[in-house]
């Protein structure tokens, strides 16, 4: 009797196991597409000398990110998201004589903008 119980706990166990283990609807890690979209609108901003804050909406669906590596006078709201997103560019006022520029790079698995 006591061999027959353990095995019943042991099947149970493993049944357990197995039905905990199985595919979740509220999965947290999403699933990855097939083939990556990302669209950046508008690809260009121009700021008076007072420097200011203008949006870029960002449409994907997968994880992106913005690359502004040595930029210190403009600057994203959001560097890294996944979906839809507007960021807010920031610039800060230009207190010298000459024009500045920066590119910023936007990029998701397999694509640069």
């Amino acid at each position: 009797m006591m061999k027959r119980l353990n095995w019943v706990l042991v099947v149970l166990g493993l049944s357990f196991m197995v039905w905990s283990c199985g595919d979740e609807k509220d999965d947290p890690i999403p699933d990855v597409p097939d083939v990556a979209e990302l669209s950046v609108n508008p690809t260009t901003l121009s700021f008076s000398e007072d420097g200011g804050e203008q949006s870029v909406s960002i449409t994907s669906n997968t994880t992106w990110k913005i690359d502004f590596t040595g930029v210190t006078w403009v600057r994203p709201s959001i560097s890294v998201a996944m979906g839809d997103v507007t960021v807010k560019v920031t610039a800060d006022a230009n207190e010298l004589e000459e024009e500045r520029t920066a590119v910023f790079t936007v990029g998701a698995e397999g694509l640069m903008r």
